[in-house]
C-alpha cells in the first residue's frame, strides 16, 4: 500500500459508521486483508474476519479462506478518509491487540492478527438484480478497539441501527398484547375502619283504604227510553160561545 504522509501523527477518530452477526462489539481474528478502491475513488482496505471468542466464536471458520464468501464477513475502510484518521483507528487497535506488531504498510501482515471490532447494522432495500425490492441487513465498520477491552468487558458498544430501507414506514405494526398482571403484585388497599351506619326507625305500613270500583265507560249503541206519545183531545162544544 502507498503510505500516507504524516500517518504516525494522525489522531484516530472513534465512533462512526459489511452482514450476519448482530451489531455489537467482538474480538475478531483477521482472515483476509486486501487493498481496494471505494465507489468514489478513494483508496480503501477490505478486512475479512472471524469471531475469535464468545458465543459466536468460529462462526465463519468454514468460509474464512474463500474469497468468494468474504462479503458475508467483511468490512471496507476508507484509507484516505479524514487524512487516514479512520484507518488509523484500526491500526492502533491491531497494534494494541498483538504484542510486538508494528504496522509497516503491508496489508498482508494483518492476516492472523486480533482486534476488537465494533460493527453497526445497516438495513437497506435492494434496488437492483433479481432480489430488487427485498430488504437486507449488512454490518459496517463503526470502530476498532483493543481486543483486551472487549474481553474484560470495559468496551461493549452496540451502535444504533442505520435503517436506510425505502419501505420501512410501510410495514404493518405488530399488535402488542396487553401485559398479564399478577394479582399478588397488585397494590393492597389499607384496612380502613368500618363506618357505623345510623339506625333508622322501621316504617309502619298503613292499611290501604278500600277503593270504590271504578265505573267502566260504556261503548257502543245504547237503546234510548221511548218518547211519550201525543194524544189528541176531543173537541168540546160550548153553547155559550157564539161561533
Amino acid at each position: 500500500m502507498q503510505p500516507i504522509n504524516g500517518f504516525e501523527n494522525v489522531q484516530a477518530v472513534h465512533g462512526r459508521s459489511g452482514g450476519m452477526l448482530p451489531g455489537g462489539t467482538y474480538v475478531m481474528v483477521i482472515t483476509s486483508a486486501k487493498e481496494d478502491t471505494t465507489g468514489y475513488g478513494n483508496q480503501s482496505i477490505r478486512i475479512a474476519y472471524d469471531v475469535a471468542s464468545g458465543d459466536y466464536a468460529g462462526k465463519y471458520a468454514d468460509i474464512a479462506v474463500d474469497p468468494e464468501q468474504n462479503w458475508k464477513h467483511e468490512v471496507e475502510i476508507d484509507v484516505q478518509e479524514a487524512n487516514g484518521a479512520r484507518f488509523k483507528t484500526l491500526i492502533d487497535a491491531v497494534q494494541a491487540s498483538n504484542s510486538g506488531y508494528v504496522w509497516d504498510w503491508n496489508e498482508a501482515g494483518l492476516v492472523g492478527k486480533y482486534v476488537g471490532l465494533v460493527l453497526q447494522e445497516r438495513k437497506v432495500t435492494l434496488t437492483r438484480g433479481k432480489n430488487k425490492g427485498q430488504d437486507r441487513t449488512y454490518l459496517d465498520f463503526w470502530d476498532a478497539v483493543p481486543a483486551q477491552s472487549v474481553l474484560d468487558g470495559s468496551c461493549n458498544v452496540v451502535p444504533p441501527v442505520n435503517d436506510k430501507r425505502t419501505n420501512k414506514n410501510e410495514k404493518p405494526q405488530q399488535q402488542v398484547q396487553a401485559p398479564v398482571i399478577d394479582p399478588s403484585m397488585a397494590p393492597q388497599m389499607p384496612n380502613l375502619p368500618q363506618v357505623q351506619q345510623p339506625t333508622v326507625a322501621p316504617q309502619v305500613q298503613q292499611p290501604m283504604a278500600p277503593q270504590m270500583p271504578m265505573q267502566q265507560a260504556q261503548y257502543g249503541y245504547q237503546q234510548q227510553a221511548p218518547r211519550p206519545t201525543y194524544q189528541q183531545q176531543p173537541d168540546v162544544y160550548d153553547s155559550d160561545i157564539p161561533f
